[in-house]
């Protein structure tokens, strides 16, 4: 038992599995890439011209104040005339879109403004309209399992690597 306790604290001192967050949320995405959980959205999109950092304050505030119109009950298509393409209605669904909107937009409840999130190009702010749920976990009660089985996987070829490695250092001669 301590020769198994002591081999078992090597291999775990040598080959380590690592696990990284973007690992463990990658894993979930593909697993539930095509189930039919999906949310009907509307979408406004405030776009910046160029990087400057005016331009992104002025996009962030005028997203700021959408959001809040859409909070006090507002109907998206009164507020139109500050975003660039107008109120867009779409569904989504999981691996659709950046994994950091649909994160917000699965956690949220029909009804709720989601936004404004920074997108990279802009700000975009989301009214949840219905969520259609499949019979998948949610990422935060999945997420520990998922790490249990990614770093058991890394563990065990992190193991084999080093073996491997180990044989083709070892010199055996045999002499009968």
């Amino acid at each position: 038992l301590r020769r198994s306790i002591l081999e078992a604290q090597v291999l775990q001192y040598l080959a380590p599995g690592r696990v990284t967050d973007a690992q463990v949320r990658e894993f979930y995405r593909k697993m539930s890439r095509g189930e039919d959980a999906r949310v009907r959205v509307v979408r406004l999109e405030y776009r910046t011209a160029n990087e400057s950092p005016e331009e992104r304050d002025v996009a962030f505030q005028r997203a700021q104040a959408a959001s809040k119109r859409l909070r006090t009950g507002a109907d998206p298509s009164s507020i139109d005339d500050d975003s660039e393409a107008g109120p867009s209605e779409f569904e989504v669904g999981r691996g659709d879109i950046q994994p950091v909107l649909e994160d917000r937009i699965f956690a949220a409840k029909a009804g709720q403004i989601v936004g404004p999130v920074s997108t990279g190009r802009g700000y975009v702010v989301l009214k949840v309209l219905e969520q259609m749920d499949a019979d998948v976990l949610p990422f935060e009660e999945a997420k520990d399992r998922i790490r249990q089985q990614l770093e058991f996987e890394a563990q065990m070829k992190a193991r084999e690597e080093l073996m491997e490695k180990l044989r083709s250092r070892a010199h055996l001669d045999i002499r009968i």
